[in-house]
């Protein structure tokens, strides 16, 4: 993410106290004169519990954000709401496609193969490949 060619990505990182607790990257989209914020990975202490969501509010109010995005497999419906987030709805979803901008719902698969707990992040992946820019960018 550091070095990516495209897109600028931004670093949140959570403590408690002085002791790191999580680690976010991500990416601000924009569309049709809104902007979000696109969590792209997220790592967090197994040992410790904690909630990011005050300061996720506060970067929302900062930034000017509509929402944050944030597209995960096998996190707690309750931990995923202790931090701000709400599960898609068949109804109320949030647009993988902004370039260019998609008012669609778009299904994302994964495949993996394990016995024990399995936990990820969307990260960025074709979904979010930069579709506008030319060939000559790429």
């Amino acid at each position: 993410y550091v070095n990516h060619p495209i897109y600028d990505y931004v670093n949140l990182g959570f403590f408690d106290g002085a002791r790191p607790v999580g680690l976010a990257i991500g990416r601000f989209v924009d569309a049709n004169s809104a902007r979000a914020f696109r969590i792209t990975d997220f790592w967090t202490s197994e040992q410790k519990k904690f909630s990011i969501y005050g300061y996720l509010q506060e970067f929302m109010v900062r930034y000017d954000l509509e929402y944050i995005d944030f597209l995960e497999f096998g996190w707690s419906e309750l931990d995923l709401a202790q931090n701000g987030f709400h599960l898609n709805q068949s109804d109320k979803f949030v647009p993988h496609n902004f370039e260019p901008f998609s008012r669609k719902k778009v299904d994302v698969n994964i495949a993996y193969k394990t016995s024990g707990k399995f936990v990820c992040t969307k990260g960025d992946c074709d979904l979010d490949r930069p579709r506008l820019l030319s060939l000559q960018k790429i």
